[in-house]
């Protein structure tokens, strides 16, 4: 019986650049990901400006409060709270079936994937 070696064939330039491309998206995205995650993990830090200027800090029984006890600025005519619908709006834009961070998360881990 005669055997034939077989010599492993270069790599074809298909597969080369197959493997360029992962390695491009999986770095990429990993990138992304890690500023993500340092954003959520250091991005609050020292931001006190925005809740006192959202009126998070007034105290209920001002110069400005009605009979109730309440601030009379953040009510409308018909007494409900103008950011009841702001609340709404920001509930739906929150509950996105495809956000920036699912689809970084799916190109992390198709990248990685294949390489």
């Amino acid at each position: 019986m005669v055997a034939f070696a077989v010599e492993p064939s270069a790599p074809t330039m298909l597969a080369l650049l197959s493997e360029t491309m992962y390695w491009g998206i999986a770095v990429f995205f990993s990138v992304l990901f890690a500023w993500q995650l340092l954003s959520t993990i250091f991005g609050g830090i020292g931001g006190t400006e925005h809740m006192e200027a959202s009126g998070a800090g007034a105290d209920a029984g001002g110069a400005d409060a009605g009979a109730a006890g309440h601030d009379v600025a953040g009510h409308d005519v018909g007494g409900h709270d103008a950011h009841d619908a702001v609340q709404a709006v920001e509930s739906v834009a929150t509950f996105k079936l495809l956000s920036v961070r699912s689809a970084t998360s799916f190109g992390l881990l198709f990248g990685w994937a294949g390489v």
